[in-house]
């Protein structure tokens, strides 16, 4: 049996330890076990994400992160005194990494995250073992996204991408490592599995009358991921539709406690305490997505979201971020509506236009139910 060591960033806080990189990297996982290989896992929290690999059967390891790593994160801009703080911390992640491929015995490395590129390639390179980084978005323009260029030749034997146009951006990574195209993996059978209630009955202990439109918002809370702008077009939008109400499903990312915070506040602000719901993080999310309406994801800079996938799964309309990722998925007046990032006034205006008109809606819902399935392939 041959063994891979997955290394997950899951920065989240102590209630969400599981996004969407992790979900991806957890079907690979239960794929590969299917296949013979048995995988590890290095991650920098419990939570969730632990109780998934027990149930699998999947050993895991945890290294609490040190802070100065948030100099190398993508949420970050570079500064390179935060940067050269983030030196140390690197170091010791490699001396980890480096350990843990040796006490497993294994064969290869698989990287997830920014950090994780460069402590496995160092430490998977000292330890003669191959490693493969595994790109789940765009890099941004600036100094890590030139050092990762730069040491990718010598530090990945292989990398793998999650769509054509997030390959454009690596161009010069993939000339000097070897390349895949792997669409991001989801189980579509096991989503569909976990409904354990109807949408009625889901609805009924979300407090949602039959004849109110329910819209819901699932991801981590964080200020890039959107729901601020949500929020101020939520507000705009009940002048004109009386009838909607809206669910904010996650828990918030590592050191954004305060983002919770002051998102529920700006809600009570508007006077929208009675409309809009915070339910936490929910293991239940197939059965919240089956009860709506209508599903959000406005990411400011992540172009990619997998839930916009398993929502359309559900039949769901989205509205999605116009941007390379949104595109891939949602079709403007075919699945959904794609929105500009930060747009309040252009959000407020395309969930008008689903929640106003219930046959476009149900169109959209039609035709998005069928939308999904080129990602079974991934």
């Amino acid at each position: 049996m041959r063994r891979v060591l997955f290394h997950l960033s899951n920065a989240f806080s102590l209630e969400q330890k599981i996004g969407g990189a992790e979900t991806a990297a957890l079907t690979i996982m239960k794929g590969l076990r299917e296949l013979g290989w048995q995988p590890y896992v290095l991650m920098h929290g419990q939570g969730l994400l632990a109780e998934q690999l027990d149930k699998s059967g999947i050993p895991w390891h945890v290294m609490l992160l040190p802070a100065s790593l948030d100099g190398l994160s993508r949420n970050q801009g570079f500064m390179p005194i935060r940067s050269a703080f983030a030196l140390p911390g690197l170091m010791s992640l490699t001396g980890v990494v480096s350990k843990l491929i040796r006490e497993w015995d294994i064969d290869i490395v698989h990287a997830h995250h920014m950090y994780a590129y460069l402590s496995c390639g160092i430490a998977a390179k000292t330890r003669g073992v191959p490693c493969v980084w595994h790109l789940h978005e765009s890099w941004q323009p600036g100094f890590l996204a030139r050092l990762l260029t730069q040491s990718g030749g010598l530090l990945a034997r292989h990398v793998v991408t999650i769509a054509e146009y997030e390959t454009s951006t690596v161009t010069r990574l993939i000339r000097r490592s070897g390349h895949t195209l792997i669409l991001n993996a989801f189980d579509f059978d096991e989503l569909g599995a976990s409904l354990q209630r109807s949408s009625n009955e889901m609805r009924a202990e979300l407090g949602v009358a039959p004849n109110e439109v329910l819209i819901g918002y699932v991801s981590h809370l964080a200020p890039y991921k959107g729901q601020r702008t949500f929020v101020q077009a939520f507000a705009k939008l009940v002048n004109e539709v009386p009838c909607c109400r809206a669910v904010i499903v996650g828990g918030p990312r590592k050191n954004c406690e305060w983002f919770r915070d002051e998102l529920r506040g700006d809600v009570r602000k508007l006077g929208l305490t009675e409309r809009i719901r915070f339910t936490g993080v929910r293991l239940d999310l197939a059965d919240i997505m089956n009860a709506l309406d209508i599903f959000v994801c406005v990411s400011e800079n992540q172009e990619f979201n997998r839930v916009l996938v398993e929502a359309m799964y559900f039949g769901k309309p989205v509205i999605a971020t116009d941007m390379r990722g949104g595109s891939v998925v949602a079709e403007t007046g075919v699945t959904g509506i794609l929105v500009p990032p930060r747009n309040p006034e252009g959000m407020a205006r395309a969930l008008a236009s689903l929640a106003r008109d219930e046959e476009l809606r149900d169109w959209v819902q039609m035709v998005a139910g069928m939308s999904w399935k080129p990602f079974r392939t991934g």
